[in-house]
């Protein structure tokens, strides 16, 4: 039995901000115009043909603005004809002014359709503005009503690109201390959204975890941004430090797994813009603070921009590559140099170690000596130099061999070890790793990251051994000089993905 047709069909506005419109099977145009109340330059005022079948209970759609209409969250091919059918959602500009098409008197077997089947679902929309914390609110997630979920991410830091202070103070004085930082963001942003991007912005907000920031005023500044362009945009705050905080890839993992409704991104047609790029000292501009949202978007192999070539078109300027290139870790030829070096000797001796907290001494002596002939002493297990010492001369009058696993820094603090081989009569030998500072301190992060009970280290600590650090001599008392060559090792792939990935911000 066929269905009777319908008497009337009508588009019905989603979020309740325009006027329904209805529509005959008269070839007729959506747009702006006082019959929807659309007052948007970007949409034309014949934006999309529409022309109904009652008979069919369809509508005839055909997109003919400048910038596109979308059906059902994908984006309509300009001039080609599309079918709508009830439940069906328009778009009149990708992303803005939804309706819902609908047929009366409605069929009860359509109703159940659209109630069960995925395949009727509306468009992947935010209907509603919405935001969440995650992960114990290391980060949140606030989303505009309008949000659509797209294979082409327009991404964008906020502080320095997107806004700048009023006040021409590096921090901003209060929440409303802002102002747009080119004339042209609002423009640019809506061309791309235009075009079927789906804007994101990415942020690091540490003041939030610190107490410094509340998270309610930060959201309601990023509403007033948001308000001031005009186009629904989704934005991440990383809160704190962790695999959020850029340059991080966090927050664009939780993009592309939880909020852009399963679309896969295309990372060929994506971007990302920031002032964080690391630029150096130029005539009339400071340095850049540091390089987090260019190393960010390297490590996700995507296009990067800074706020100066993005929204002014200037050529892109110089900046520092960083000292330790996580991308460029070319593998030792040996462990220890000079090659041919034994690494356990076939007598009683002393191995002093020297080495900087993140420089992978702890992790070569464990692998290397754990279990063997060798007695490990470490001062973070016993607490003092003194009970180091000790320990050590215990195990040589049992006729052991020690390591010591500490930093060793300086003359004195190895001094206590070439005078303990004197008494006792032992050799000594110094093993030094050859780790740089750049590469502890990406070290440091690495474990941070992947052992969070591991105790924290911060520069502080690091700097305090730079100062210190002496270069080992043989007139100190060691029969030999050894360089060990730092050689990671990895728990699986992800972490050894990680690794290679930029973790500090400059």
């Amino acid at each position: 039995m066929e269905n009777p047709p319908a008497r009337e069909c009508l588009l019905q506005s989603v979020d309740r901000q325009l006027r329904d419109v209805k529509i005959s099977e008269e070839i007729s145009f959506i747009g702006r115009s006082p019959d929807t109340e659309i007052q948007d330059e970007f949409c034309s005022r014949k934006q999309v043909m529409v022309k109904a079948d009652f008979s069919s209970r369809t509508v005839e759609l055909e997109a003919q603005g400048i910038n596109p209409s979308a059906l059902n969250g994908k984006i309509m091919e300009k001039k080609k004809p599309y079918r709508a059918i009830h439940g069906d959602v328009l778009e009149v500009v990708a992303g803005k002014f939804p309706y819902k098409i609908l047929f009366s008197p409605e069929l009860p077997s359509v109703k159940r359709k659209i109630d069960e089947s995925p395949e009727q679902s509306p468009a992947k929309v935010a209907k509603k503005e919405s935001w969440t914390g995650l992960d114990g609110n290391q980060l949140y997630v606030w989303t505009a009503s309008g949000v659509m979920s797209s294979p082409k991410i327009a991404s964008y830091d906020i502080d320095g690109t997107i806004i700048k202070t009023k006040s021409g103070n590096v921090f901003p004085k209060n929440i409303d201390d802002w102002m747009l930082a080119y004339p042209e963001v609002p423009g640019k942003l809506k061309k791309y959204h235009g075009e079927g991007f789906k804007v994101v912005f990415f942020t690091n907000q540490a003041a939030i975890s610190k107490k410094k920031l509340k998270i309610e005023d930060f959201v309601n500044k990023v509403k007033k941004v948001v308000g001031k362009i005009n186009i629904p945009i989704q934005v991440f705050i990383s809160t704190g430090k962790g695999i959020y905080r850029k340059p991080m890839i966090g927050m664009w993992r939780k993009l592309e797994e939880e909020f852009n409704d399963g679309v896969k991104i295309d990372m060929k047609e994506s971007f990302f813009v920031g002032d964080a790029a690391g630029r150096t000292e130029a005539k009339g501009r400071k340095k850049d603070h540091s390089c987090s949202d260019r190393f960010m978007a390297i490590n996700l192999g995507l296009t990067f921009f800074t706020p100066e070539e993005h929204f002014q078109g200037t050529r892109a300027l110089p900046w520092a590559r960083p000292e330790f290139d996580p991308k460029n870790i070319v593998p030792p030829k040996t462990l220890l140099e000079p090659a041919g070096t034994n690494l356990m000797a076939d007598h009683k001796e002393i191995i002093v170690m020297v080495g900087s907290p993140g420089s992978g001494k702890s992790s070569f002596v464990q692998r290397s000596f754990q279990g063997s002939k060798y007695d490990i002493v470490n001062r973070d297990k016993l607490g003092t130099w003194q009970k180091c010492v000790t320990a050590a001369q215990s195990a040589l009058d049992r006729g052991r061999s020690v390591v010591v696993d500490n930093t060793n820094p300086d003359i004195e603090s190895r001094k206590r070890y070439t005078d303990l081989a004197k008494k006792v009569k032992c050799r000594c030998r110094c093993f030094v790793m050859s780790t740089t500072l750049a590469q502890s301190r990406h070290n440091i992060t690495f474990r941070e990251l992947t052992d969070p009970a591991h105790v924290k280290i911060n520069d502080i600590i690091l700097n305090s051994y730079k100062s210190k650090f002496k270069e080992p001599q043989t007139s100190e008392g060691f029969e030999e000089i050894v360089r060990v060559n730092f050689v990671p090792s990895f728990q699986n792939s992800d972490h050894e993905e990680l690794y290679r990935m930029y973790l500090l911000e400059k």
